[in-house]
């Protein structure tokens, strides 16, 4: 099953999650009735940071009361883009 999501950034978008189901970039994510909106500020670099650890987990409906719509990674998209964990994210 695919999954959808948001990013203001191109990344890699063949991750899995944790029970493998492949995850999909789309141009918006929208709750259901049921679920949060998720706004995750500064996600930390990818297969590192605790930020991106709960993207994928929301991403792989590892949390269904969750609906990540939305990621702001203001170091890695600024400053921090040319360093550790940069060319990553």
């Amino acid at each position: 099953k695919n999954l959808s999501i948001s990013f203001t950034s191109p990344i890699n978008n063949s991750l899995q999650s944790k029970n493998n189901k492949k995850l999909t970039m789309v141009e918006f994510a929208t709750p259901s009735e049921n679920q949060a909106e998720v706004i995750l500020i500064g996600c930390g670099c990818p297969l590192r940071g605790m930020g991106w650890y709960h993207a994928v987990q929301m991403l792989g409906n590892e949390c269904p009361s969750a609906k990540l719509c939305h990621i702001v990674e203001p170091w890695f998209l600024g400053g921090g883009a040319d360093g550790p964990g940069g060319p990553e994210f």
